[in-house]
């Protein structure tokens, strides 16, 4: 019997109504391997491409960045990686595709409403430090050790999602941290891993 799935689909260019409806099931191809989708987050960035017009060529179509989920099915390359009901992170389809790169386990102690916030945070920062195209920064490594690298690292915006996923990941990469945000927020820059805080110029009654 095959598959069922549904999407919540953008009918037109521009439109602000998606409709929730049936959707095709597609084995996954090499590399890649299926979730079923527990929870879903609304980014910015999905705001943009459908009030804009951007980015899609083709309608009806899907939008989606940030997903939390079981993994169902993987293509024969991944065997192995994951286990039927593994939790991870990487659609608003309810069986989305994603290729393993993109995809992180979960903690099980983390509910999926908390995780599916954070794909697109992790993924912007980590590119933006990590790829030699951008600062080409050391990585944290495997065994969770931090290597001091004797080098400060300034995070602007340190208390957003994708300034808090920063600050975390150059920590835990052995940088140290200075971090901009404002006065609400010093502490818990602080407890991500900044050594110390700096207030935005903005006015500090926020």
């Amino acid at each position: 019997m095959p598959r069922s799935n549904c999407a919540s689909w953008l009918m037109a260019k521009q439109s602000p109504v998606n409709v929730v409806d049936t959707a095709p099931y597609t084995s996954p191809s090499a590399g890649e391997l299926v979730i079923k989708t527990k929870a879903i987050a609304l980014n910015l960035a999905d705001v943009g491409v459908q009030k804009l017009g951007i980015l899609l060529g083709d309608y009806p179509s899907i939008l989606g960045c940030d997903v939390a989920g079981e993994f169902v099915q993987a293509h024969a390359s991944l065997a192995g990686i994951y286990a039927v009901g593994n939790r991870v992170i990487g659609g608003w389809m309810f069986e989305p595709k994603g290729r393993q790169i993109l995809l992180l386990g979960m903690p099980t102690e983390v509910a999926y409403e908390d995780a599916a916030v954070l794909p697109l945070g992790i993924n912007t920062a980590a590119s933006s430090l990590f790829a030699e195209e951008t600062l080409g920064l050391d990585v944290p490594s495997v065994d969770g050790t931090k290597p001091p690298r004797g080098k400060m690292l300034l995070v602007w915006g340190a208390s957003s999602s994708v300034g808090a996923c920063g600050v975390q990941m150059v920590t835990q990469a052995g940088y140290d941290v200075v971090g901009v945000a404002s006065k609400r927020n010093h502490e818990m820059v602080k407890s991500l891993g900044g050594e110390c805080v700096l207030r935005s110029e903005r006015s500090d009654s926020r």
